[in-house]
């Protein structure tokens, strides 16, 4: 059985190896300094952009390691690294050639050389129009429209591999690099044809909707696998999956609120929040989704026998039914929401939680009377520190999970609170 990767140092290492032979070449650098740096930027700033499309598709990293989030910041790391290093490549050859910043956009095809310059200089505008999505309009621009001008990275990146094999003087000097190129080409086209295949709704597991009910704002939807024992979603407590309503059509990650009798039976807690959630909710039973995963490692520290409070924001308490399910005893839960009713199965979380489940109603349009469960005001920082002292143990794990903002809002407290940033574990979502 394949064993996930546990650390990513590994990850790292594949990346360190690729760049290697652009090593052989810093002897260079002394007999034309300016060309040979441009070239050597441009190869690692291609090698880099290359691993960051590979790291970037979830299909590929989830069959590795769980630490998929923390992947995608490697991801985005690497596409920092080599934005800067792709533009500089352009700009110092036009310093070498004497030429104007306009000569990286001149395309002219009128002989080999001239061809596969103006192959890069077409990756280039291609890049920079990624670049422009990706960073300065990205939040003018729709999800869908984002997403739609990410797929021009294929075409930049190949385009970009083909550059240089007919003009690059390094490539030809050094069949190390050649190689490095070589395998980069097939394991992206073997990773570009994995995401189309997924995309396509292919190798992914299908779940007929069982039904959906109603908590307020959100909605719980159940649903069963329609394939054998081995075509099941395994999931640990904390882990989500990806949802995908049609073929060809866009995935969202949702947590996994619980898995029955090893992924035969799923329940996932939605809000709806836009065009992907409301159409989702208008589904029938028996309609068929298709489900990718389960991924994510959020909660893996945990353990029966060490004391913890873990605190949702809205539909961030379907990442912690699971948790709740393995580790009730030392355990407290905090809910905070804008509308009282929201809490699928509340009556299971008081059941096995009993004083130590905890509900805080925000919304003043909502008062109502607090009981030993529900408060109706917002969980502000004498809130939480007069549950984390009801405690009979000393919290050892705090888990947060809700937007961006909620989490960043009880981490400032908790740090207030004299809470060490060590113990408190975070998960987001949108």
């Amino acid at each position: 059985m394949f064993e996930k990767l546990k650390s990513l140092q590994f990850i790292w290492f594949l990346i360190i190896l690729s760049t290697l032979p652009l090593f052989l070449f810093t002897d260079k650098i002394s007999t034309q300094p300016l060309l040979v740096t441009a070239n050597l930027l441009g190869y690692l700033g291609l090698i880099l952009f290359v691993w960051q499309i590979i790291l970037g598709s979830r299909f590929i990293v989830g069959k590795i390691t769980n630490k998929v989030i923390k992947v995608t910041s490697i991801h985005i790391w690497l596409g920092i690294y080599s934005t800067f290093l792709i533009i500089l490549h352009p700009i110092i050859l036009s310093k070498v050639y004497a030429e104007s910043f306009l000569w990286i956009f001149s395309i002219n095809f009128n002989s080999t050389s001239e061809l596969f310059i103006s192959l890069g200089r077409i990756a280039f505008i291609l890049f920079l129009i990624l670049w422009l999505s990706s960073k300065p309009i990205k939040d003018r621009i729709s999800y869908r429209m984002w997403q739609r001008l990410h797929y021009l990275s294929y075409p930049m990146v190949y385009l970009s591999l083909l550059h240089p094999f007919f003009i690059g003087t390094l490539l030809k000097q050094n069949p190390a690099l050649k190689f490095v190129l070589y395998s980069l080409i097939f394991f992206l086209t073997i990773t570009i044809l994995y995401r189309l295949s997924y995309w396509a709704g292919f190798f992914k597991y299908k779940y007929s909707v069982i039904d959906i009910q109603n908590f307020g704002s959100s909605y719980a939807i159940r649903m069963r696998a329609m394939d054998a024992e081995s075509q099941k979603i395994l999931s640990k407590p904390g882990q989500y999956i990806y949802l995908q309503i049609n073929r060809f059509g866009e995935s969202h990650p949702f947590s996994i609120m619980e898995n029955i009798m090893n992924g035969d039976k799923i329940t996932l807690l939605i809000k709806p929040i836009g065009d992907f959630t409301n159409a989702l909710l208008q589904k029938e039973k028996g309609y068929i989704l298709y489900l990718d995963g389960a991924y994510g490692d959020f909660g893996k520290e945990s353990k029966p026998s060490i004391p913890r409070i873990l605190i949702a924001g809205s539909t961030g308490v379907s990442t912690f039914y699971s948790m709740i399910g393995d580790f009730s005893i030392n355990t407290a839960l905090i809910v905070c929401n804008n509308k009282i009713g929201q809490v699928p199965n509340e009556d299971y979380l008081i059941r096995r939680l009993g004083n130590s489940y905890h509900q805080f109603i925000s919304n003043k349009l909502n008062n109502g009377n607090n009981s030993s469960n529900t408060v109706y005001k917002k969980l502000d920082i004498d809130e939480l520190k007069k549950i984390i002292d009801s405690q009979k143990t000393t919290p050892e794990q705090y888990y947060l999970c809700g937007s961006k903002r909620f989490n960043k809002g009880i981490r400032d407290n908790l740090k207030k609170l004299g809470i060490s940033k060590e113990i408190i574990y975070i998960e987001s979502f949108s």
